[in-house]
């Protein structure tokens, strides 16, 4: 039994300095493993020599480094910062004219997915997109109600609103989309603000074997910031 009773007590003492070395920030984190390799250099010279020493503070330099990484990386896929995503743009409907010089109507709209392993609420603060100097006619976005995006890669689909009139004769039209919105793990507690902002181009092309022509969006990412809101 005495020996049962020191093993759980050495774990317990183990769950806790995992606990408090966790809680650490980084920096510190960083700052205690540069000590420790000091240290274990100092002591190791005057015990071993020189190329023992080195030996073993480069071990102890990897193990806390390996350990640092996987903490981060642990982190990174449990938590919800940084984890909602924009992978697609797309035009939803286009009408063309019949000369096919212009896009008389076309709405855009994109997908939100959530790459953590919880739900993700989110609320949408602003949307904006143009084409062609022509920004929306319609606003069709939701910023009064709050929304949810399942775990494990779930997708929303969102659509902007309509352009209307973007002329086709100078080639490709491009344009812009914005979105701002607060996302959380938390219904009425979203601590986290998306600002995404990508350049866009769209092309009407027919695919081979068929006669239906179709919209294609090619985005241009040129801002992807998270960033976490100030409490109240």
């Amino acid at each position: 039994m005495g020996v049962l009773e020191n093993f759980k007590r050495a774990a317990g003492i183990g769950n806790i300095a995992h606990l408090v070395w966790t809680l650490l920030p980084a920096a510190w984190q960083l700052a205690a493993i540069a000590a420790l390799a000091a240290v274990t250099e100092h002591y190791g010279y005057s015990q071993l020599g020189l190329a023992r020493s080195l030996y073993y503070s480069s071990g102890v330099v990897a193990f806390g480094m390996v350990s640092f990484f996987c903490y981060l990386r642990i982190q990174q896929m449990i938590g919800l910062y940084k984890r909602v995503s924009v992978p697609n743009i797309g035009a939803r409907s286009v009408v063309l004219d019949k000369n096919e010089t212009e896009i008389q109507n076309v709405i855009l709209g994109l997908d939100l997915r959530n790459d953590s392993q919880q739900p993700i609420f989110y609320r949408l603060r602003r949307a904006n997109a143009s084409l062609a100097g022509r920004t929306l006619a319609s606003d069709l976005v939701d910023d009064k109600n709050t929304f949810i995006i399942a775990a494990f890669g779930g997708m929303v689909p969102i659509n902007l609103g309509s352009i209307l009139g973007v002329p086709t004769r100078a080639g490709t039209p491009s344009g812009i989309v914005e979105l701002e919105l607060d996302y959380g793990g938390v219904d009425g507690e979203l601590s986290y603000h998306l600002n995404y902002k990508a350049t866009i181009h769209i092309m009407i092309v027919t695919p081979i074997g068929t006669k239906q022509k179709q919209a294609q969006i090619i985005a241009e990412v040129s801002k992807l910031e998270h960033t976490k809101n100030r409490k109240s």
